[in-house]
């Protein structure tokens, strides 16, 4: 019988929207007050002149009609500058150094789309103020937003949101789902992961280290342990994946723990003092393998097994990395050893491409990416929103300054100026994913 060890309120529904990270993390008593919004409040922006759509924009097809699927994505040969400036901002939950890297990869890719981006601001967990705030950017003019809140707000904000069609949103990290209808069907394409198919990658990693580590290790000795936030969707589904996943190649129940951080905060301490007791009393296992559902948990997991002298025989592995990066840029090296990353700005280029699209006219959340809509998840009856999956590579000390030197080349940037980027071209590493053959199967039950 699975041990689960799920501290559950079940009226703890304060959820945030994480990432679907690569996705997520988050500093952890960050007390910095919300960033100043500079704008002023009393401006507001012209209505940008109409755009020819008749070239077919970004990427377009050679007879120059617009190219659906890749529109979306910045193309170095085409004119930004020919067309009016578009007014964005990022509005975000919380601080973390993941946001900042998305706040980092919007703004760049803005500057060679010839958007005025007026950076990140953050509510610190304060839904008032982020509903406060989206008005007031409508209020200013904003062409378009892109947002990352949380999720049980969805239904406010799409209220206000509908009442102003003239302004363009994406959603960030997660899908935006109208969470005041029990099928929480989506309202706007994503940009994004199979959470469950990423659990279970986890999952194959953590098992492969294992075999390549310990090799005399016998698996009844390796004890697993998963930091779950099963009040959010996607991250769950990341626990579900991955406990699958060792089901099928392992099969040992007793050795799967779940841990539940929904009553604590999203926190690398929540994650230790969950993880702690746990491996100081499971005596019967001599290894452990470990994962959180974001960063932070992560981070919190390998402080566990490091603060418990066992930083030798533990690995600890997420979806995300930017903290783990941050981490090994320092030098620093504990029982978090591995990261499925995809580098904040090749996530945040489809993001503010198919904002750009929109604005422009290019496309609309219901035409954009037509080969990447689910048939099982598109929106209600004949919405059509896609969700578009970006590639992930795992990351390790010894490789990941090579997959962030391509990043910059990938995307003309220079956020890596002292990893070594000889040999690199564009193509070193793939940037679009390949359409999964489940998204045209539809599912009976």
């Amino acid at each position: 019988m699975k041990k689960s060890l799920a501290i559950v309120f079940a009226a703890l529904l304060i959820v945030m929207s994480f990432s679907f990270a690569a996705c997520t993390s988050n500093t952890g008593g960050d007390t910095t007050p919300p960033p100043t919004d500079n704008t002023d409040t009393t401006a507001t922006t012209p209505e940008p002149a109409p755009v020819d759509t008749s070239a077919g924009g970004p990427n377009a097809n050679a007879d120059g009609s617009t190219n659906l699927d890749m529109v979306g994505y910045y193309d170095p040969n085409f004119d930004y500058s020919a067309n009016p400036t578009f007014k964005v901002k990022y509005l975000t939950l919380d601080t973390s150094p993941l946001y900042q890297d998305f706040d980092t990869g919007y703004a760049h890719f803005s500057s060679l789309m010839n958007i005025q981006y007026d950076g990140m601001w953050s509510c610190l967990m304060d839904n008032d103020l982020f509903v406060q705030q989206l008005q007031t950017c409508i209020d200013q003019g904003y062409n378009g937003i892109i947002m990352d809140p949380d999720v049980t707000i969805y239904p406010t904000l799409l209220d206000i949101l509908n009442a102003h069609p003239e302004v363009k949103w994406m959603t960030g990290m997660s899908p935006a789902r109208d969470t005041g209808d029990p099928a929480m069907p989506k309202v706007r394409p994503s940009v994004g992961f199979d959470n469950q198919a990423a659990g279970a990658e986890i999952m194959r990693e953590l098992l492969q280290y294992a075999k390549d580590t310990w090799p005399d290790v016998s698996t009844d000795q390796i004890g697993v342990v998963f930091v779950d936030f099963s009040a959010v969707k996607a991250l769950h589904d990341r626990q579900v994946g991955m406990y699958a996943e060792y089901m099928k190649e392992v099969g040992l129940d007793h050795n799967f723990i779940t841990l539940d951080g929904v009553s604590g905060k999203r926190d690398a301490d929540t994650a230790r003092n969950l993880v702690m007791p746990i491996v100081s009393t499971n005596n019967e296992f001599t290894h452990w393998l470990a994962a959180g559902c974001f960063d932070d948990y992560t981070v919190g997991a390998a402080a566990a097994f490091d603060n418990l002298g066992l930083t030798d025989v533990a690995c600890c592995a997420t979806m995300g990395g930017s903290t783990l990066i941050r981490q090994w840029d320092a030098g620093q090296q504990t029982s978090w050893r591995l990261c499925y990353n995809t580098q904040g700005s090749i996530y945040a280029e489809p993001i503010i491409g198919e904002l750009y699209a929109d604005m422009a006219g290019y496309a609309t959340p219901e035409t954009i990416w037509p080969s990447w809509v689910n048939v099982n998840d598109h929106g209600k009856a004949d919405d059509t929103y896609a969700s578009l999956l970006l590639p992930a590579y795992w990351l390790t000390y010894d490789n990941y300054q090579k997959y962030l030197a391509w990043s910059d080349v990938y995307t003309f940037s220079n956020t890596y100026p002292d990893y070594d980027k000889t040999g690199i071209t564009r193509d070193t590493f793939p940037a679009i994913a390949p359409v999964p053959d489940y998204y045209s199967v539809l599912q009976t039950s």
